[in-house]
């Protein structure tokens, strides 16, 4: 069947040939008709204002200089120490010993 053109594989698939099958279409929603006698269709896109995201990085710029990194006997800002505090149990003496 694949030496008659009746079966084509794509990405390791054996498909079947429908000539009157139309194009099958990508996941998500189809792109909007531009109408071509719009002013917007003739002009290429230009952002006229600050684009949406994250700025790019300049390629031509120098790399920036490293942190100092703060020593650990160093206290913090708020004074009190890094991470979860410890959990205390009291002990407590039992009466029955």
């Amino acid at each position: 069947m694949k030496e008659a053109d009746e079966l084509a594989m794509v990405k390791n698939n054996y498909l079947r040939m429908d000539p009157s099958a139309p194009p099958k279409r990508g996941h998500g929603r189809p792109p909007k008709a531009k109408d071509p006698s719009s002013p917007e269709a003739a002009a290429p896109a230009t952002p006229a204002g600050p684009t949406r995201g994250r700025p790019r990085k300049d390629p031509n710029a120098p790399p920036a200089a490293k942190k100092a990194k703060q020593a650990a006997t160093e206290p913090s800002k708020t004074g009190r120490p890094r991470g979860r505090p410890q959990h205390f149990v009291p002990i407590v003496a039992s009466p029955y010993v």
